[in-house]
């Protein structure tokens, strides 16, 4: 992914010709926020997912009516690039969002079992 991304320009116009070149800043803008997406959200969202399942529905809602409305104005304007471009942008609320999620429910740790991999005195304190 990140290879596309540099190699965007490259790839377009081997793969498709130099017709497509225009697609090459959406290419990026796709590339980006799969990145984002996979080095920030998975632990988030498998600990969301498990512990609070009606607030990922929530999110996932939430996410979406925004994307509607706002895909409806860029798209039209933009084309793929704004299509590119709510998708990057919604990879980035979502993540953000996430994150928050997951501190509050680390805060509270109601109903999560979160043990030290190793006791140590300062381990011990943490807990109590």
């Amino acid at each position: 992914i990140v290879v596309m991304y540099f190699a965007a320009p490259s790839a377009i116009t081997l793969i498709y010709s130099s017709r497509y070149s225009p697609a090459i800043p959406a290419l990026r803008l796709l590339a980006t926020g799969t990145i984002l997406w996979l080095v920030l959200a998975p632990l988030a969202a498998g600990l969301v997912t498990l512990v609070a399942p009606r607030q990922t529905l929530l999110l996932n809602v939430c996410m979406f009516i925004p994307s509607l409305v706002i895909g409806t104005i860029l798209i039209p304007k933009y084309g793929f690039v704004g299509a590119a471009i709510l998708f990057l942008g919604t990879r980035l609320a979502s993540v953000a969002v996430l994150h928050l999620m997951t501190e509050g429910l680390l805060r509270k740790r109601d109903g999560l079992m979160i043990q030290p991999l190793v006791e140590t005195p300062v381990a011990k304190v943490q807990q109590t």
